[in-house]
């Protein structure tokens, strides 16, 4: 028997279609599981992983309840400095959720101290609250009650408060409004390290959800709000139009704006930016705050900054755990709980 008969031949011609329809079906299946499966991509610092829990968050519609406040916010030009004589000197402690978490602890520390400011963080990148609050979710972990109670005792006796929210971290808030956040190729949202997702800076809802924070928290007793991280993230799969601005100008731009609305209102504004990176803005009418336990670099700081400000020792803030009188100079606020582990 020959192999290459007539029978033979056409056997290996239906073998070989079968097996070409084979492979063109399983290129098919292929192609369309990378397609389904690009939706749940997710692309953060450390570069691309699978979360299946993006398809719940594109299927929802966003929604975005107005702030339930009536202030007028009046936009004026003036960026002339807006620090006076009663709030001119930032000396004193910081306050973390988890310092919250035992207040007893906290009141005792402040009992002991010499200070004239306190800052609190109001708000956690999730989008959780540590007040009460109608813009989103509050705290469990918390006694918020409490915490209030303390803020109002501390502005009863004439202490600087200050409040420090993330300036565009807020994952429940983009997760129910998807076209807030900053979008990848995919359709998904760009994540942090921390597994939040972070508003668009030059967004009006953005802007509009920061300043009724600021109202918010200016009704509490606050004098002043830092937008925590202040900067948009270094990341190649952001798709985000520059053409006409840059990510620096929109910053630049949010900065103007929050600062001249929330000066009409009496409220100042003021960013946490990383040693070395540019105000985005025109000119500082809040502070700039500065992570820092060294005190080796205070001075080049305040010089860089120098340009900026209208008086490096009111408006530069370091917020830092060591005890070096190079930070008295200028604003420096501590913690007010060394180690929380201390805490009883």
């Amino acid at each position: 028997m020959r192999l290459f008969s007539y029978r033979n031949r056409t056997k290996f011609r239906k073998l070989g279609i079968a097996l070409l329809i084979l492979a063109i079906a399983a290129m098919l299946i292929a192609i369309f599981t990378v397609a389904y499966m690009e939706r749940f991509i997710v692309y953060d610092r450390n570069g691309a992983h699978i979360d299946y829990k993006w398809d719940e968050v594109v299927t929802q519609v966003p929604v975005y309840s107005e702030p339930g406040f009536a202030a007028e916010v009046t936009y004026v030009g003036d960026t002339s400095h807006a620090i006076s004589e009663d709030n001119a000197e930032v000396s004193g402690y910081y306050i973390t959720p988890e310092m919250m978490t035992n207040l007893s602890g906290v009141r005792d520390a402040l009992s002991k101290g010499d200070f004239n400011t306190v800052l609190f963080d109001m708000k956690n990148g999730w989008g959780t609250c540590y007040y009460n609050t109608s813009l989103g979710e509050m705290s469990s972990s918390v006694d918020i009650n409490a915490v209030q109670e303390l803020i109002r005792e501390l502005k009863s006796r004439g202490v600087y408060l200050i409040a420090r929210i993330p300036a565009f971290a807020d994952r429940n808030f983009c997760l129910s409004n998807v076209s807030v956040g900053l979008p990848l190729r995919s359709g998904a949202l760009w994540v942090d390290d921390d597994n939040c997702y972070w508003m668009d800076p030059g967004n009006e809802t953005t802007i509009s959800r920061l300043e009724s924070f600021c109202i918010e928290l200016q009704a509490l007793g606050f004098r002043e709000v830092v937008l925590d991280n202040y900067e948009f993230p270094t990341s190649e799969y952001i798709v985000y139009d520059q053409t006409e601005r840059t990510t620096h100008m929109v910053l630049g731009d949010t900065i103007n704006r929050l600062q001249s609305d929330m000066n009409a209102l009496g409220m100042l504004v003021s960013i946490t930016l990383e040693a070395g990176m540019p105000f985005p803005g025109e000119s500082v009418t809040g502070r700039l705050y500065f992570r820092m336990n060294s005190g080796a670099n205070v001075a080049s700081v305040a010089e860089a900054y120098s340009t900026v400000v209208e008086s490096v020792n009111e408006q530069l803030v370091f917020l830092t755990e060591s005890h070096d009188t190079r930070f008295s100079e200028y604003g420096v606020l501590i913690p007010a709980v060394d180690d929380i582990s201390t805490i009883s």
